[in-house]
């Protein structure tokens, strides 16, 4: 007698039924497939989670040095931009630079990526390549931070923008770009430079608002959705139109 399963050698049935029993998925696997075991990749026995204070890091490797990183600049973003309510991010550190570009959807040059609480890290072998740990941990830290109180509505500058004030202070002099085409360049980086430019652009930006308005109040623009048009005239000086070379900015900076 024929049926019609995938020919792979599991019964759907019968492993919903030791689940219901209070099986393991590696007890069910194992039942299967004897000698098998579970993991992201050849090299590990699956994610092992590493309680922060106040985080969460989901990996597949020992981490100790990168919860320990993970403390202090989770402590200092709550310093740079206190939470109006209690956030507990998840940081999943990626084994490997592929998973970390299809999980994110994100170019293999970013080194991070934050998605409201949870954010993905590149290996630790490219983030110690990068010699930016823990200014990307900072950075994604922060972003969390922002996310969670801003609109939906606020524009994306402002939210990167006053990610980048914080996390990275002084920006130097940047290549003058209209406020109306900065979000279309950090959504769709044409290539890795232009990504750059575009958020050292937004940070400049949000810094001489921070400056001007002070923190509370650009706060207040995130959460209604929008800056009001007299505050971005008063960007219009020359000084911030004036021409330069971008940064060397890190990537673990960019979104």
């Amino acid at each position: 007698i024929w049926g019609y399963g995938h020919g792979v050698g599991l019964c759907q049935a019968g492993a919903a039924e030791m689940a219901a029993e209070g099986h393991s998925s590696a007890e069910i696997l194992s039942f299967y497939f004897s000698g098998t075991r579970v993991g992201v990749t050849s090299q590990d026995r699956g994610w092992v989670s590493v309680r922060g204070t106040g985080w969460t890091l989901w990996t597949t490797l020992m981490a100790t040095d990168l919860v320990r990183e993970g403390n202090a600049e989770w402590g200092k973003a709550q310093v740079l931009y206190p939470p109006r309510r209690p956030v507990q991010p998840d940081v999943w550190q990626m084994p490997t630079t592929e998973l970390f570009r299809q999980v994110t959807n994100e170019p293999g040059w970013m080194l991070a990526s934050a998605q409201g609480t949870r954010v993905f890290l590149q290996p630790s072998t490219v983030l110690k390549r990068s010699g930016g740990g823990e200014e990307t941990l900072l950075h994604e830290f922060l972003h969390v931070q922002v996310e969670s109180e801003a609109s939906p509505q606020a524009p994306l500058w402002l939210r990167e923008g006053v990610v980048e004030a914080l996390a990275s202070g002084e920006h130097g002099t940047v290549e003058a770009m209209a406020v109306a085409d900065l979000d279309v360049a950090l959504t769709r980086p044409r290539n890795q430079a232009e990504s750059q430019r575009a958020h050292a652009r937004a940070g400049m930006l949000a810094q001489a608002l921070i400056a001007r308005y002070g923190l509370e109040q650009v706060r207040l623009w995130l959460r209604s959705g929008s800056v009001p048009e007299s505050a971005l005239k008063v960007l219009a000086p020359a000084r911030w139109q004036a021409p330069g070379p971008a940064p060397a900015g890190n990537p673990s900076m960019q979104r």
